[in-house]
Order: C-alpha cells, then structure tokens, then sequence
C-alpha cells in the first residue's frame, strides 16, 4: 500500500514535483516559520492532525463533544476495520524490515520468515467486534496480507536483479524506503506532541495516509498537517501529499493513490480548521446541530437522541 509502482513513481518526478515547483509554497505557509501568523498558534492547546483534519461533521460539533463535553463514542464499524488494517500494514513493515536484516538477499528465506498473517494483531481486535462481523474482517485481513506478501517478493527480486551487490541496510532502504507510524512532536503549531503519521515515503519525501472507504475532498488535510509539522522540525520542504485509498471488491482490492500538491490554499485550509477548533473548544462554543448528520456517525446519539 505505502510503495509506488514504476508508472506511479514516474508520474510523481516526472508531473507532480515539477508542477509543484511551478507553485512555490509562500514561506509563511512553511511550517518553519511556526513562530509567526499565520501558524502560530492562537490559543494554547494541543490538537490531534486527525481532529484538524476530518470533516465529516458539518458543524464539527463532534470535536466540541468530545473536547468540551468530554462524551466518550465508541468507535463505529469502519473504524475499527481501518484501525485492524493499518495495524496489520504496519507490523508486516516492520517484520520484513527484521526479516531482510536478518537474511538479507536470501528472498525464499526472507518470504519464510515473514510468514502468514499476525493472528496475535489482528486478535488485540477481535473484542471490539460482534462474533458476525469477524469473519468478515478476517478474509479481508488475509486479502492485505497476501496483497503485501506477493509485492516484497516482487520488491525484493527486482531490487537484486538491478543491485545484485546491494549491502543489507542498503537493500531494506531499496525495498521497503518508508517509515510507519512515524512519531513527530507538532506542539509548535499547536498540535499533540505524539502525533503518528502513517508512512513517510523517504525517497521523495512525501506524506502518506491510508484510508480504507470512498473519497472525500478533506482528506489531504491530513498529509498537509504532517507535513507542517515535519516542516517545523526539520526545516527541508515537503510538496507532496498522497492519499491512498484501499477498498475490497469481490476477491480481490483496488487501490487508488491520489498525489496532491501541498499548496499554498490545502495549509491555509489546514490552519484556518485548526484556529476555528481551538477557538471553540477554547471558549466552549458548541456549534450546534448539522443539518444532516452522516449515518455512522459515533456522537449520532448524543445529538439526535438516537
């Protein structure tokens, strides 16, 4: 999920950064200028990228319920499948990091170790679902799985067929070149210090978030948050964001990567969330009721009574 195919990578040097580059990004809008307007932060509180981010509320009255009121939701359905998914996307990273630097070039080997899927992650979510809907979560777990089993072998064999020399923390950069769940500290732009970004491409450096269901216009604010943040505390530009989008159909996935400049309008958008969420929750402003409020929504309850 979080690596590019050959058409996809040159599609990316050869149409996205150069377009990007037509565009500069105001330095203003850089997360290293955190300490000026207009990312300085207006209020003294601390955010989550994904808080900032989602707007499936209209009115964004579940960040003053959940903020202000402190009402608990439980999850609803599709989160926990996305949060099952990108547990498992993310241990299969790390143990085919371990398994290359463990058997280095030998790929049957590397293949071996990996193995089947994680039961003891995808089990930590096994409470969380209805006995109904787990058969459901499993056949797609093993569809994941086996989408990513079947790629680090391709990954791995052509990474040899063109380095055959490759040294072994090299060849981990070569076939695996992202960091999962990354950790950055945001408090400089008013947002958490324990912020977990999805992947890190580090070969372009660029921003990935996994989502798992239809697309919405509002999604690249979430790569656009991260990247401020990791503007602020490396101070090197970041220009593209890419959302990808994973959906199950009949025995198979289709995955859809969508790149997107960062530009100046997606951080501003970002900012201005950030600044109306701080001031609402900061002077307890609840904004009422959506006119229509979606279906699954976890706070439905608490507003319609229902």
């Amino acid at each position: 999920m979080y690596f590019f195919t050959q058409e996809e990578h040159e599609k990316l040097v050869r149409f996205h950064l150069p377009r990007a580059r037509e565009h500069p990004v105001a330095d203003d809008l850089r997360g290293w200028s955190w300490a000026h307007p207009p990312l300085e932060p207006i209020y003294d509180l601390r955010l989550g990228v994904s808080e900032v981010a989602s707007l499936y509320c209209q009115t964004r009255r579940d960040c003053y319920l959940r903020r202000v009121q402190n009402v608990q939701a439980p999850p609803n359905l599709p989160m926990i499948y996305g949060s099952v998914f990108h547990a498992l996307l993310c241990d299969f990273v790390i143990r085919s990091k371990r398994a290359l630097y463990v058997h280095g070039a030998r790929i049957d080997a590397v293949l071996a170790d990996v193995g089947p899927i994680s039961a003891e992650v995808l089990n930590r979510f096994r409470s969380t679902l209805l006995p109904e809907q787990w058969p459901d979560v499993a056949q797609k777990a093993e569809i994941l799985h086996q989408y990513e089993f079947r790629s680090l072998g391709a990954r791995l064999q052509e990474a040899l067929s063109h380095q055959p020399r490759v040294g072994i923390d090299a060849l981990v950069s070569l076939v695996l070149p992202v960091v999962v769940e990354q950790k950055l500290d945001g408090t400089r732009l008013g947002l958490s210090p324990h912020l977990s970004c999805d992947a890190v491409h580090l070969g372009e450096s660029v921003l990935i978030d996994l989502k798992f269901g239809p697309k919405r216009d509002f999604h690249i604010l979430g790569p656009t948050g991260y990247a401020l943040v990791l503007e602020s505390l490396y101070e090197y530009p970041i220009n593209i964001g890419c959302v990808v989008y994973v959906n199950f159909g009949g025995d198979g996935l289709r995955i859809e990567k969508e790149f997107k400049p960062l530009t100046d309008e997606v951080r501003s958008a970002f900012i201005e969330e950030r600044d109306q969420k701080m001031r609402m929750i900061y002077e307890e402003i609840d904004p009422g009721l959506a006119d229509l409020c979606y279906e699954i929504c976890p706070f439905r309850p608490e507003c319609r009574g229902r």
